[in-house]
């Protein structure tokens, strides 16, 4: 499962439209939600509804600081899950993975850490903070998930040392 998420207040922006591209071609059978982050209140909810305009459904209205529609979020992840009972778990569970991506502070690493109802990995308004991919786990009603916190999306071109490259 994969949540690509945009930030509600800037919109949709033409990263983002390059990551829909790129999702498109190699994302295969995973189910993609839309999610629009940064929006704080029922009143701003219109700011998110353009990530619809990316193709992938609907886009899931919250807000990783206020926790403003959560519970949609959980609803949408477990809607797009095949709970079957007859799959195999593994000796260690990691259980259901979800990469979270977007472009640069977008507010995936707060998304993560409301998710997971605690300050797991760190959060900045400063851009550019998560520089490897974190894996944090949690259990919501009794189901194990594996959240993904990616490093922000950026351009080839806009990579500006040896650690942004690494990180891309």
């Amino acid at each position: 499962l994969v949540l690509f998420v945009i930030d509600a207040q800037t919109g949709v922006v033409p990263l983002d439209e390059t990551v829909a591209d790129v999702l498109r071609k190699t994302a295969g059978d995973k189910p993609i939600i839309p999610v629009a982050n940064k929006v704080d209140a029922e009143h701003l909810e219109a700011d998110g509804i353009e990530a619809a305009r990316l193709g992938f459904g609907d886009p899931v209205l919250i807000s990783a600081t206020t926790s403003h529609n959560k519970q949609a979020m959980y609803d949408a992840i477990q809607s797009r899950i095949n709970w079957s009972a007859s799959h195999e778990v593994p000796e260690y569970n990691e259980g259901i993975l979800l990469a979270v991506v977007g472009k640069r502070n977008a507010g995936k690493s707060t998304l993560v850490n409301s998710l997971a109802d605690d300050d797991r990995v760190i959060v900045s308004p400063q851009a550019g903070t998560t520089r490897d991919a974190v894996d944090v786990r949690f259990e919501v009603d009794g189901r194990i998930f594996t959240a993904i916190d990616t490093a922000g999306l950026r351009r080839r071109r806009s990579l500006e040392n040896d650690i942004e490259f690494y990180s891309h």
